[in-house]
């Protein structure tokens, strides 16, 4: 009854009038304040503003909304998050994630966390990015927690700067339990034979594969180790950061999406050996990128698999644009035999490089490869780039 009450108190106050309190019973509290917040700033028209007070409290816990409607916290809060940068949308982000935000208090809570944040060498943008993703690093101690994650950071990466880097890379880190996990996880790896050295770039560039549960962790060591990754190889790490940020369930889903192509476990393996990371991707991208190459391209699946460093790039900024430049070269003749050494190569060369190559090199004679290169042409005919002489001699798993 108490429940019901408070429901339909929080119901009311958002004035989401056209939704009754029956209708939420089959979902959590949390769940709930999330799905009003994204109905309210549809539903008010009463300001210039897309939200409004009333439905940020709506995003406020249960406990809290007597509170929030006596006091002036949720006005405060909302004006520190918009005079120091973020966007309507971030704030949404943030309350959505972390409705608590609303009872801090701006300038002993949030500010001393934002300060802290800052000296440590983290840019506007990316401080606006990282709270977006991770909001309760807000609310975490500079003393007790922020200050010693940054000093753990720094001993293992070997500076301040790639202690920044890798919190970039991973906002996530300032869950409260991450710290002491990344700790275990990477003993773990230490006394499995990986060097430091390897250790610290692991941390700076795939932070996440460390905030795994250490028991999951050690069962992604004890995989890898048994499909023949030697602890001193630099895959290693990678791949059990691969398997062991996965959950048993979500790593078979992953292995089952490479068979429904056709591929062996020992296949997979093939690719998974050269390219941990290409089970690091969502379902979804995987399988956008494995179409296009083997139905739009028509590649050969076992030829795709050897060569796995291409399921790792875009497909809309760097897979398409530059097979349109390549496409679009070669029927204008200006791409002769022997210039290009093999598809993947020309998809692995770096983006400056690229440009002064295929870009820059042609755009005053066919001006259209500029379009071409900023996905701007039709690719309708791709496929036919294997059929051309060009390709006969070096087909794109050349030196791969």
């Amino acid at each position: 009854m108490i429940h019901s009450l408070r429901r339909t108190k929080l119901i009311a106050l958002v004035n989401i009038l056209a939704y009754t309190p029956t209708q939420f019973t089959s979902v959590s509290s949390l769940e709930r304040l999330r799905f009003l917040s994204t109905l309210v700033p549809a539903q008010d028209n009463s300001s210039k503003s897309s939200f409004s007070i009333s439905s940020l409290i709506g995003s406020a816990p249960e406990s809290d909304v007597d509170c929030l409607q006596s006091s002036n916290k949720p006005n405060l809060v909302l004006k520190f998050l918009k005079d120091n940068g973020f966007s309507e949308s971030q704030i949404k982000s943030v309350v959505s994630r972390w409705p608590r935000i609303l009872v801090s208090d701006p300038e002993k809570t949030l500010r001393p966390k934002m300060d802290f944040l800052f000296s440590k060498g983290i840019s506007k943008p990316e401080f606006l990015r990282i709270v977006s993703e991770e909001p309760r690093v807000l609310n975490r101690s500079v003393e007790k927690h922020l200050i010693p994650l940054f000093d753990m950071l720094k001993d293992v990466t070997g500076s301040k700067k790639n202690a920044v880097r890798a919190v970039r890379n991973y906002p996530f880190v300032f869950r409260c339990s991450t710290k002491k996990s990344i700790e275990l996880n990477m003993k773990k790896l230490h006394d499995a034979g990986v060097p430091k050295y390897r250790i610290a770039k692991l941390m700076i560039l795939r932070l996440r594969g460390f905030a795994r549960q250490p028991s999951r962790f050690e069962e992604a060591i004890a995989m890898v180790k048994a499909m023949g990754f030697q602890p001193r190889e630099p895959t290693f790490g990678i791949a059990v950061g691969a398997i062991g940020w996965c959950s048993k369930s979500t790593w078979e889903g992953k292995m089952n999406q490479f068979r429904s192509y056709g591929l062996s476990d020992s296949e997979i393996l093939v690719g998974f050996k050269k390219q941990p990371s290409i089970m690091m991707f969502k379902e979804k991208n995987t399988r956008a990128k494995m179409n296009f190459f083997l139905k739009g391209m028509h590649w050969s699946l076992n030829k795709v698999i050897v060569a796995p460093q291409i399921l790792l790039l875009s497909l809309e900024k760097r897979i398409i644009p530059r097979l349109t430049v390549l496409h679009l070269l070669e029927s204008q003749g200006e791409v002769k035999e022997g210039e290009i050494s093999s598809v993947t190569w020309l998809l692995k060369l770096p983006e400056k490089k690229f440009v002064e190559e295929f870009v820059t090199r042609y755009e005053d004679r066919i001006p259209q490869v500029v379009d071409a290169h900023e996905g701007k042409l039709e690719m309708e005919d791709l496929h036919r780039l294997n059929s051309k002489a060009v390709f006969k001699r070096n087909e794109f798993w050349s030196g791969s």
